[in-house]
């Protein structure tokens, strides 16, 4: 009986792995056994094998399992954001053991980013919430990334002037849309926070709104 883990057939060109009586495809061509290897560990998770029997858990499939938990639970812009910057990151340390990664790692990748600028902070928040949600859900025994410091956000302000305020007004043709961006210049509220508003939170007497 052919040992469960993956080989590589040349007749098919591709890795194959028996798993409940079937082959199952893991990736097609000789030069893909990394991706082949983190397909099939990805497999043995979801089919129930213990985890105590998953020697080496790869980076990849730590971020592919919490991409597929992001894109069910959170909102579309947030695994937006998180598959951007964990595909970034698996490239460069995907093949890599889970319990082999170290804050160091992760610091050289940003490092060698010097366009990403504030998208550094972003990089390094969605790295270790994985790393975090895979110790939360039993998948790791203890977070590597735990002590690793995501850099402080920049604070940009610019308050517009009387003259900009103006034209931007006057050029909204909308009355609508206008009385909406009033509300938002009037208040410094964010447009959510306009677009919730409703008339039970107008206090006319006292020409506010209270949320």
């Amino acid at each position: 009986m052919r040992p469960r883990k993956p080989w590589f057939r040349s007749d098919r060109g591709a890795w194959y792995v028996q798993h409940n009586g079937k082959q199952v495809l893991l990736a097609r061509g000789k030069d893909q056994k990394a991706e082949a290897m983190a397909a099939y560990h990805k497999l043995m998770l979801l089919g129930g094998e213990a985890l105590s029997q998953i020697k080496s858990l790869p980076i990849a499939t730590l971020c592919d399992l919490f991409l597929d938990f992001s894109e069910v639970h959170q909102s579309p812009d947030a695994y937006k954001n998180y598959k951007h910057f964990l595909q970034a990151f698996c490239k460069e340390y995907g093949t890599l053991s889970v319990a082999d990664i170290k804050p160091f790692h992760v610091n050289r990748w940003i490092d060698d980013r010097k366009s990403w600028k504030g998208a550094k902070r972003h990089a390094i928040i969605s790295v270790k919430r994985t790393f975090s949600w895979g110790e939360q859900q039993g998948l790791i025994q203890s977070n590597p990334l735990r002590t690793l410091k995501a850099p402080r956000g920049n604070r940009r302000e610019r308050v517009l002037t009387a003259d900009e305020r103006t034209l931007i007004l006057e050029s909204v043709k909308d009355r609508q849309f206008r009385d909406f961006l009033t509300a938002m210049l009037g208040t410094g509220c964010r447009p959510s926070e306009v677009a919730n508003v409703t008339a039970a939170d107008v206090k006319l007497e006292i020409g506010v709104w209270v949320l």
